[in-house]
This record gives C-alpha cells, structure tokens and sequence, in this order.
C-alpha cells in the first residue's frame, strides 16, 4: 500500500518525479510497523490447551491452509485496494483547492504528512483486526508505536542535521483542519469495511478448521452444542 500510493501520486503528477513521501517517511516506514508486527507473531489463534487437545491442527501448517498463493494474492489485493481508497480520499480532501485555516493552499509537505499518517493508522488497524485474541500488551504497542512514530517526527525536527527530512509544521498545521482531522475516520472506515466484510463472509461461510476449532471451544466454554461446519473448509 505504501508503494502503490507513490505510484498512483506518480501517475496524478504526470511522472514529474515528484515524492508523496518526504525522506522521513520513507526511511522510517518499516522500522515503524516493525514493532507492531513482532508483537502480532506472539498472536494465538487457540489457546494452548485447544492447540494440544486437537492434534489434527498441527497438520494445516505443513499443508499450507493458511499461506498459499490465494494467500498473498488476498493480502496483495487488500494493499492495492487500501491504497487506492486512501490516495483518493486524500485527495479529494486535501485537494489544490482546499484553503487551510491559515488561508494558504495545501502543500505538498501537508500532503505528505497526511498521507504517511493514515498509512500508519490504517496497517495498525489491520494488524489489529488479524488478531485472535486481544491482550493488553499487544494493543499498548500499537498505540505507543503510533505515538513513537509522531515524537520521531518531533525529534528529527528539532535536530539540525535531521532537521531537513520532516517539515514538523505540515504536520502541526493539519491538527487544525477540520477537513483533516474528519479525515482519518472516514479512510480507516473507508479501507477497512471491505476487510471486515471479507473476515465475515469467509467465517461464517468458508470456515477453516482453525476457525472452526476456536468456535467449538467457545461453545464448549459456554456448555452449549458443538457449531456446524460452514459450507466449505478450509
């Protein structure tokens, strides 16, 4: 998503060679989402009692249930369809015409800023919805890594030789903008419903034997009856 937005701003600007990123943005992006991401492989899908009562489940690892090209082309999908919804958002919004409250056009630097800050919003609401299961710890890092990202970009600007990779003032600027600010709802909204919708259909229609394991034991826990199988495994 975060390339595929440069390449739609690439095409918007004629192939001017123009960023939609500025250098801090580009520098930091991985080391940014690393931390979220370590925490989400400590992510369970069962708990460990489940997984060791039901043997069977070991066997979609090797068989490749869950990782397989439909896979990658499903989260390839998600990235393209994420990124366009955000780059058109953004620039509706926050277009040439858009006046900010200072009563000067939006820039480039604002745009940018706005840009990399939805991105990161909205890979930690992704990281956030592939979880099983919720725990304190693994929601506090994605919070404070969204907080990190934006005291980075406070650090690099009151230092002199970082000071030239972030314009600290675009981004200051936007936590005026009314338009900004009812940004973010709208495009976490807007990038996130279809995935929801997708998680719904394939759990309830296309459940896995992971998914189907997880809502026996929920059904065991409450002392009701055993959940049908969807209408296709796997």
């Amino acid at each position: 998503a975060f390339c595929f937005a440069q390449v739609l701003f690439a095409s918007y600007t004629g192939f001017a060679g123009t960023s939609i990123y500025d250098a801090f943005s580009i520098s930091a992006c991985n080391a940014l989402l690393f931390i979220p991401l370590c925490f989400y492989s400590l992510n369970r899908p069962l708990p460990k009692h489940a997984a060791l009562q039901r043997p069977e489940l070991y066997r979609v690892g090797p068989s490749k249930v869950h990782l397989n090209p439909s896979t990658v082309l499903e989260w390839l999908l998600r990235a393209v369809v994420q990124a366009l919804l955000l780059f058109f958002l953004v620039l509706s919004v926050l277009s040439s015409d858009h006046v900010s409250p200072s009563g000067s056009p939006i820039s480039l630097s604002q745009l940018a800023a706005s840009t990399f800050s939805l991105f990161l919003i909205v890979q930690c609401f992704n990281v956030l919805l592939e979880m099983h299961t919720w725990t304190v710890v693994q929601v506090c890092v994605i919070v404070f890594g969204l907080a990190f990202a934006f005291l980075l970009y406070f650090i690099c600007n009151a230092t002199v030789a970082l000071g030239a990779l972030v314009d600290l003032h675009a981004l200051s600027s936007l936590s005026y903008d009314v338009a900004a600010l009812l940004l973010a709802p709208l495009v976490v909204v807007a990038c996130m419903l279809p995935v929801v919708c997708a998680r719904y259909w394939r759990s309830n229609y296309c459940a896995g034997p992971l998914e189907l394991a997880r809502r026996m034991g929920e059904s065991a826990a409450m002392g009701g009856p055993a959940p049908e199988a969807g209408a296709k495994s796997g």
